[in-house]
């Protein structure tokens, strides 16, 4: 407003000089109202300039300190190649309460590595974070078996060719608090807690014929554990490690679930990332046991938006 006035009293004085430059003086014509429009143009403009002066600074610095935090209503997309060897083994019940524990490489030749697609979508606000994430393994062994197995009700002399079919998928839904954390860096230290829920599917069959039986269970197995996110420059060092045991309609599961692995971001909205994860799955019942595990390297990259 101060402008303003300034602006106003120096057009106010600089009237007489140039109306005298024109060869007119007060008394040729009747007094003149005071240059309303003319006051009310200069004052404006400056005003508004004044204005938009006093508050442009505290603006620029809000959007400063929101782009700041990285985690500020962010979503990140990170598609993940997984290599991982499956060990573990595998039974079911005949109607004689009898099964025969079958080893994945020993017993059914499902020992080779296997190639996986892994996914996670995640939505960061400030020091809440939610996560979708999930894979799909499909593995199949062939191999003579060397002993008399019995797989429910699927009986296989010594000397016969097995067929084994894998198949388990998992979709994990979670919630993330980063209880530390450093806005500045992105250092972040926090909890998770969700639930991740199995499809297990499990069949033998004997090659050459129809005889077949499945083990086909649907398994949730709420999960708890802890995150970490260290950023070195452009470097970021993720690790997780979660887990849990349930009892649920009959059925006595555990999950394991770790991984690390290190992240080069060239730029703020891109990455690419490296690491090796395992993943240890046991599930049982009165009827069937299935104990799996999983572990290799994986590859992958970061979109932020």
């Amino acid at each position: 407003m101060r402008h303003g006035l300034l602006t106003c009293v120096l057009a106010t004085q600089l009237m007489v000089p140039w109306t005298s430059a024109h060869g007119r003086s007060p008394d040729d014509d009747p007094p003149a109202q005071p240059p309303r429009d003319t006051s009310i143009v200069a004052l404006a403009p400056n005003t508004m300039t004044a204005f938009a002066a006093a508050n442009a600074y505290p603006l620029t610095t809000t959007l400063q300190e929101i782009n700041e935090i990285p985690s500020a209503g962010l979503i990140s997309f990170r598609p993940l190649i997984w290599l991982p060897k499956i060990e573990g083994d595998i039974s079911l019940q005949n109607i004689f309460d009898f099964a025969t524990s079958l080893d994945f490489d020993a017993d059914l030749g499902v020992s080779d590595l296997e190639t996986m697609f892994l996914g996670d979508l995640s939505f960061n606000l400030a020091k809440h974070h939610f996560h979708v994430s999930g894979f799909s393994l499909a593995s199949s062994g062939r191999q003579l078996a060397n002993q008399v197995i019995t797989f429910g009700n699927l009986t296989i002399p010594i000397g016969d060719l097995v067929r084994t079919d894998i198949d388990l998928s998992n979709l994990k839904v979670d919630y993330e608090y980063s209880f530390f954390s450093i806005e500045d860096n992105g250092f972040q230290l926090g909890t998770t807690m969700g639930v991740d829920y199995f499809h297990l599917a499990a069949s033998l069959v004997l090659e050459g014929t129809p005889l077949q039986d499945t083990i086909d269970e649907h398994i949730p197995i709420p999960t708890a554990g802890i995150h970490l996110e260290l950023p070195i420059d452009h470097f970021l060092i993720i690790a997780d490690v979660s887990g849990l045991y349930v009892s649920i309609q009959e059925i006595e599961a555990s999950f394991f679930d770790a991984s690390v692995s290190i992240g080069w971001r060239p730029m703020s909205n891109f990455g690419v990332f490296a690491g090796y994860k395992i993943i240890g799955f046991d599930a049982s019942s009165s009827d069937f046991s299935f104990d799996a595990t999983l572990s290799g390297p994986f590859v992958g990259g970061e979109i932020r938006f």
